[in-house]
């Protein structure tokens, strides 16, 4: 796990967050909003509520935070929401999610859960996979959020 550690801490994984992360998100911005007229985009002290739960309590708030708005919001926003909560999702298989491209990023470091003889075994490792993913994906879901509310914003400006 230390090495581990000193990868998520290393000049390496800062520039997959700063500029892999940086065309992820504004990839994935442009896939949302293709989908949107303007009156659908959200107003910005929504975009500013995103940064401000991941401050105050990583994924586990942003999670909440999404499903609670996706419950109470109008149809207008209600896919946006439902989108971010399905995006982040640390499970999720979906190739275009969040969660996903933080896992092909550390593969080298996760465990082949199949490859255990028995199902303790097997339980040890998708544990230990779950903490390491946990680990980065609390390191990275701030600054890619950066990225995906600016360029939802510019997004939203130049319609």
């Amino acid at each position: 796990m230390d090495e581990y550690k000193t990868y998520l801490a290393s000049d390496t994984f800062n520039l997959f967050m700063d500029q892999t992360l940086r065309e992820f998100a504004c990839d994935t911005v442009e896939k949302l909003c293709c989908h949107y007229s303007p009156k659908h985009y959200l107003v910005s002290t929504q975009l500013q509520s995103i940064s401000a739960v991941i401050t105050a309590g990583g994924m586990d708030e942003l999670t909440k935070l999404s499903s609670k708005q996706a419950e109470k919001e109008n149809k207008k926003n209600q896919s946006f929401w439902s989108f971010v909560s399905s995006h982040i999702m640390l499970g999720s298989q979906d190739d275009t999610s969040f969660s996903m491209a933080i896992r092909q990023k550390l593969a080298p470091f996760l465990e082949d859960e199949s490859a255990a003889e028995d199902k303790v075994n097997r339980n040890r490792i998708k544990k230990q996979n779950k903490e390491k993913l946990k680990l980065a994906v609390e390191q990275a879901l701030p600054i890619y959020f950066e990225h995906f509310i600016c360029h939802y914003a510019y997004c939203a400006a130049r319609q």
